[in-house]
């Protein structure tokens, strides 16, 4: 998977357009602080049963991953955020599978970045 199908290079020069380096600087930070916290959420809720914790943790990484372009990471959130809305225990586990591997990849890209 190269870096392009990562993280959209559209998205994050229209971020160093809006704010220079640094403020994409700011906003690949406040994305590795919060993003770890809502995995576990998700992780968490998911081997609890508690899908309205899912969903909601799943639609904020959804809207964190599309704030800065990872839209692979993002696509991942929006079929748990979807799954977990109406219970899908068998439909949200590969997602949910799948999601650690894609943040890990996004994280490469991120600091290359910064």
């Amino acid at each position: 998977m190269d870096e392009e199908t990562v993280l959209n290079q559209a998205t994050i020069e229209n971020l160093r357009r809006l704010g220079g380096d640094e403020f994409v600087h700011e906003i690949i930070d406040l994305f590795l602080k919060h993003s770890p916290v809502l995995l576990e959420t998700i992780n968490h809720g998911q081997s609890t049963a508690v899908w309205d914790q899912v969903a909601h943790a799943a639609h904020s990484l959804k809207s964190s991953a599309g704030n800065i372009g990872a839209t692979r990471l993002q696509a991942l959130a929006s079929d748990i955020e979807q799954a977990a809305n109406i219970s899908d225990v068998q439909a949200i586990t590969p997602f949910i599978d799948q999601l650690v591997p894609a943040f890990e990849i996004v994280v490469v890209e991120l600091e290359k970045l910064r």
